[in-house]
């Protein structure tokens, strides 16, 4: 009877780890409105930004790649990436780190 109580704890911890460890992480380019589908640029992509912020997790994103992801985002819109700042609480928990990136005219 004890033993059942320790393994319970045991296979839902280890369910998480495993579960958690094929999670994608690759850093991406966030948009608040990407999944609204009430959003005007829904399925669009907005006509002009001011702003790119790349979601990433430290353990598997260099600066390189999240640099390199900015400035293909603002390229887009003929615009450089300028850094801003960091900051946590915007992306999801896989990804929690936000680097800020200013799209300026050249």
């Amino acid at each position: 009877m004890r033993w059942k109580a320790f393994i319970i704890p045991v296979v839902m911890t280890a369910s998480t780890v495993v579960l958690s460890a094929c999670a994608d992480t690759s850093p991406y380019v966030y948009r608040a409105d990407m999944f609204n589908r009430e959003s005007a640029t829904f399925a669009k992509g907005p006509e002009d930004i001011s702003e790119a912020v790349v979601c990433y997790t430290r353990r598997k994103t260099t600066p390189k790649i999240i640099r390199d992801l900015a400035i293909a985002e603002c390229a887009k819109y003929k615009k450089v990436a300028v850094y801003s700042h960091q900051d946590l609480g915007l992306c999801p928990l896989m990804t929690p780190s936000a680097a800020h990136f200013r799209c300026e005219l050249p």
